[in-house]
C-alpha cells in the first residue's frame, strides 16, 4: 500500500452558496509520482442542479478541457500533496477542487476508476429500457444458469498482495470471471484510460491462471470504438462481448460450465 491523495472536481457556479455538481476526480500519489485526472463531459448532471441555462456543453468541455490541461502540466513537478493544494488555491473558475484527502492506495490506476465510479455518477442513456447489468442479472437467475454460474466472485491476486471482486464466474476448467461495463462516448484518451483499467485487471487475474470476460455496452451507432476496446482487451489475454452478442457467451457457458458446487445438492 502506499499514501495517495484524491480530490473531487465540482462545478459550482456560486461559491457564495457552495453548492456543487461531481463532475470528476483527481489521484496524487506523492512516493511514485502517479497522476491522473478525469472529468464528466456530460452536463446532464449540471443541469439537473442549475438548470439548462447555465453553461452550454461547449462551454462546459471547454472549461474542463483547459482545467485538465493546465493540471496535468502542473502535475509534472508535483513533489507533495502542498504542490497540489498550491495548484488549487490558485484556480479562480467555476470549477471548485476539494481539499485532498487521504486514501491507501494499491494499484493507482485501478483506484482512480473506482473513485470516479462511485464519486461522478454517469448520466443513465435516455429512454434506456434496460441496463446490461439488470439484463446480466435476469438471465443469471434463469433456472438454467443458476447452477452454472457464481455471484459475487473474489480472486486473490498474490502478485498485488490484494483481491479483486467481480459480479458473476463460472467453471470450465479455469476460473472465467464476467465483468460487465458500460463504455460511453469518451474522447479517444478518456476510451484508452477506460479499457486501460480492464487491461490491468485482465493482465493480473492472467497470473492466477483465470480468465477475465469483459461485456461491453456501447452508444447506439458506434462500430469503430468496440473494435478498439476488443483489440485492447485481447492484448491482455480477456475475451470480450459486445451487449448485442451476449447470447454467444450464454451460448458458451450454456455447453461448457460445470455445476456450481454449493448446487449440486439442489
Amino acid at each position: 500500500m502506499i499514501p495517495g491523495y484524491y480530490s473531487v472536481i465540482q462545478y459550482c457556479p456560486d461559491f457564495g452558496r457552495l453548492e456543487g455538481a461531481n463532475v470528476g476526480v483527481l489521484l496524487y500519489c506523492p512516493t511514485t509520482g502517479y497522476f491522473d485526472v478525469k472529468t464528466n463531459r456530460r452536463v446532464g448532471r449540471i443541469h439537473k442542479f442549475f438548470g439548462k441555462n447555465r453553461i452550454s456543453l461547449k462551454q462546459y468541455t471547454r472549461l474542463v478541457s483547459s482545467f485538465e490541461t493546465r493540471i496535468r502540466q502542473a502535475a509534472k513537478s508535483f513533489r507533495d500533496v502542498a504542490d497540489v493544494r498550491k495548484f488549487i488555491g490558485q484556480e479562480a473558475n467555476d470549477l471548485l477542487i476539494t481539499d485532498p484527502r487521504k486514501v491507501a492506495v494499491r494499484v493507482p490506476g485501478v483506484q482512480f476508476f473506482q473513485l470516479f465510479e462511485e464519486l461522478v455518477e454517469p448520466q443513465p442513456a435516455p429512454n434506456r429500457k434496460r441496463g446490461l447489468k439488470e439484463v446480466l442479472e435476469e438471465e443469471f437467475s434463469k433456472p438454467e444458469f443458476k447452477p452454472l454460474v457464481m455471484h459475487d466472485v473474489e480472486v486473490h491476486l498474490p502478485k498485488i498482495r490484494s483481491s479483486l471482486m467481480l459480479p458473476y464466474g463460472y467453471q470450465n476448467g479455469k476460473l472465467t470471471l464476467i465483468q460487465p461495463v458500460q463504455f460511453p462516448r469518451d474522447t479517444a484518451t478518456e476510451l484508452i484510460s477506460r479499457a486501460g483499467r480492464y487491461q490491468l485487471e485482465s493482465e493480473l487475474i492472467h497470473t492466477v491462471g483465470s480468465q477475465l470476460v469483459i461485456v461491453g455496452e456501447f452508444p447506439p451507432g458506434e462500430t469503430e470504438t468496440p473494435q478498439i476496446v476488443e483489440k485492447l482487451l485481447r492484448e491482455k489475454h480477456a475475451e470480450f462481448y459486445r451487449a448485442e452478442d451476449l447470447d454467444s457467451l450464454l451460448n458458451v457457458i450454456r455447453t461448457t460450465a460445470k455445476v456450481v458446487a454449493d448446487s449440486e445438492g439442489d
